[in-house]
């Protein structure tokens, strides 16, 4: 129920595409609007995926555009509109796009496109695979291979889980974790930062370590 009109954000995925399916089922002699991000770049681009879902469930379905000027306009929004900084980069899609129907803003409802279990299962992959890295022969040859892969624009491509699988394969576990998944990687500030939580935590060198802190920092922003 709605005093305004239903919208979904579509990723062309599973997720999306259920739910937004599932609701133009549910209300019917309506009409659901459907909002997927169009990316510049190539390797980024899932809207063709979202735009075929779409068409096949009649929807009423709107493409943005994620360019630089739009992104500006998106980020000025947030600084605007947020009580507190927020250290999630959906922040941009949850928090910036009104749909304008007439003179009128109206906010749409957002759909998970990912589970926090699929998530949890990619952030201590690394984790999990360093014993089987340290019983290959020449790990420096395959180090030396690996970050010499080219570069990819790609998102998340194979050539840079690997680079990041290398970087942080000798380090210690909350080092290598925060290598293999954290976006401002274990420097000195960072590793003091989540010293700091996993205090009063059992100093072994287990995966509960790396969940322990994924639970207190990662899991609230994603499950928020």
């Amino acid at each position: 129920m709605s005093d305004v009109p239903v919208g979904v954000f579509t990723s062309g995925g599973l997720d999306s595409s259920l739910l937004a399916a599932a609701a133009a089922r549910v209300m019917s002699g309506e009409r659901i609007h459907t909002y997927s991000v169009k990316f510049a770049e190539p390797g980024y681009d899932e809207s063709p995926h979202a735009e075929a879902v779409t068409h096949a469930i009649r929807t009423i379905h709107h493409v943005v555009t994620a360019d630089d000027p739009a992104l500006e306009r998106a980020f000025d929004h947030i600084t605007r509109s947020l009580a507190e900084p927020v250290g999630d980069p959906p922040s941009c899609r949850r928090f910036s796009w009104p749909s304008r129907h007439g003179s009128t803003s109206k906010w749409c409802s957002r759909a998970k496109a990912r589970t926090s279990c699929s998530a949890a299962t990619r952030r201590t992959w690394a984790t999990r695979r360093r014993g089987l890295y340290h019983t290959m022969p020449a790990r420096a040859a395959l180090r030396w291979l690996v970050n010499r892969l080219p570069t990819s624009t790609g998102k998340v491509t194979l050539e840079f889980l690997l680079k990041q699988f290398v970087a942080g394969a000798e380090l210690p576990l909350v080092e290598r974790h925060l290598t293999w998944f954290g976006a401002l990687g274990p420097d000195a500030r960072v590793l003091a930062w989540a010293g700091g939580l996993l205090k009063g935590f059992p100093a072994d060198a287990s995966l509960n370590r790396v969940l322990w802190l994924d639970f207190l920092t990662y899991l609230p922003i994603t499950c928020s």
